[in-house]
C-alpha cells in the first residue's frame, strides 16, 4: 500500500512507525500551590492525546503501548509578590520514582521573579500500569508560590519512540 499525505497532513498507508501514543497537556491559568511541598502539576488542558492516555482527574499519563518514551516538562514558577522565590524543583515521575529532575536556585543565579524550569528524559514503560506525573516544589520567602498558567509557559508532552 502506498503512503500518502493529504493537504491536511493526514497520513494513510502507514501501520507502523508513527510516534504514538503521544500527548501534550498544559495548565490554563496561574495556580497557587502549597509552599515547600511536592505538588502534582494540575495540567488541565489537553492539546494532544492520540490514544486517550491522559487522565484529567489525577493528572497522570498511562501509556497503553509498551516501549521507550521521550517525555519533557516545562513549568514556569513565581511568587505572588516578587522577589521572594528561594528555590524551585521540577520532577517527572514514573510511578513513584523520579526519572528527570531540575532545580532553580535564584540565590545562585542572581535572578528573581518568574523562572522557567525544564527537564526531560527517555524511559521504558510497560504499556499497562506504568504512569507519568509531573511534580513541583516551590520554596518562597513570604508570598504564595505559583505555577504560571498558559500553553507556552507550563506544559508536559511525550511520545513513544519507534526503536
Amino acid at each position: 500500500m502506498p503512503i500518502t499525505i493529504n493537504g491536511n497532513g493526514l497520513i494513510t498507508g502507514v501501520t507502523e512507525g508513527l510516534n504514538r501514543p503521544a500527548f501534550r497537556v498544559s495548565l490554563n491559568s496561574t495556580t497557587n500551590v502549597a509552599n515547600n511541598t511536592n505538588v502534582v502539576v494540575p495540567f488541565n488542558v489537553v492539546g494532544i492525546d492520540t490514544d486517550n492516555c491522559y487522565d484529567t482527574t489525577n493528572y497522570t499519563v498511562t501509556p497503553n503501548v509498551a516501549g521507550f518514551y521521550h517525555v519533557f516538562a516545562n513549568v514556569t514558577v513565581s511568587t505572588a509578590s516578587r522577589p521572594n522565590l528561594e528555590d524551585a524543583q521540577l520532577r517527572i515521575m514514573k510511578n513513584s520514582t523520579i526519572i528527570a529532575f531540575a532545580e532553580i536556585d535564584p540565590g545562585d543565579t542572581g535572578e528573581e521573579g518568574s523562572l522557567t524550569n525544564q527537564t526531560g528524559t527517555i524511559v521504558q514503560m510497560n504499556g499497562t500500569s506504568d504512569f507519568f506525573i509531573v511534580e513541583v516544589n516551590i520554596d518562597r520567602q513570604t508570598s504564595s508560590p505559583q505555577i504560571i498558567g498558559g500553553s507556552k509557559t507550563s506544559f508536559f508532552y511525550g511520545y513513544k519512540l519507534n526503536i
